[in-house]
């Protein structure tokens, strides 16, 4: 068997042009898939987003229906119709235009029967909902039952826990009414912090008691 060498001359490797295109090509390919999956990121990252504020939403919507329908709730029933702030005409007031629902119901606390009274309004300062509560031994007369003058709060800041987060929404609106009582009608509006998306919940809450 005969072997011949290659010449210098038969050996061609790529040109320098080849080397640009190749060059081009795999940086084009390159941008392609970076710009991809940063897409694909802040996709994944915005569906989380909203779906950390809607779950926010649901939960305070879901809190605040729960809540309320113990108005007036008493635990051996011989309360009925008394477990309510001093001065309120029912069950659950009504104040501050809509803004602003008072209401209290007893409970048991390891054996110690106690009476909440609570307070859920907007407070435009902070756009946001918050809660004000206030327990008492049910036969505890050192504590004066509040008055429901006092319900939505005192001061510049308004005595209340803020029951949304202000670093996934922000509340533009709250409003209860009552003309349909014992059907009361709930309507929250707020905005998300992550992209400005305008939401609305609207319910019913029905007074148990």
């Amino acid at each position: 068997m005969e072997y011949r060498a290659l010449s210098p001359a038969n050996c061609k490797g790529m040109t320098l042009i080849e080397s640009l295109v190749a060059m081009a090509i795999g940086i084009l390919a390159l941008s392609l898939m970076v710009s991809t999956f940063l897409s694909g990121t802040q996709t994944a990252v915005r569906v989380t987003d909203g779906s950390y504020f809607f779950h926010e939403f649901y939960d305070v919507s879901r809190f605040i229906l729960d809540d309320i329908r113990r108005a007036g709730y008493a635990i051996k029933g011989t309360r009925e119709g008394q477990v309510k702030w001093a001065g309120a005409a029912s069950e659950l007031e009504i104040l501050e235009s809509g803004q602003c629902i008072a209401y209290a119901y007893e409970f048991e606390d390891s054996g110690v029967e106690k009476v909440r009274y609570s307070t859920v309004f907007y407070f435009a300062d902070d756009k946001a909902i918050r809660l004000y509560t206030l327990e008492k031994k049910i036969h505890d007369i050192s504590i004066p039952i509040p008055n429901v003058t006092e319900a939505c709060g005192k001061g510049v800041n308004k005595s209340g826990e803020a029951i949304t987060d202000s670093n996934s929404m922000t509340v533009t609106s709250l409003y209860f009414d009552g003309s349909a009582s014992p059907l009361y009608d709930v309507v929250i509006q707020a905005q998300s912090q992550f992209d400005g998306h305008d939401e609305q919940m609207a319910f019913k809450v029905h007074r148990m008691n």
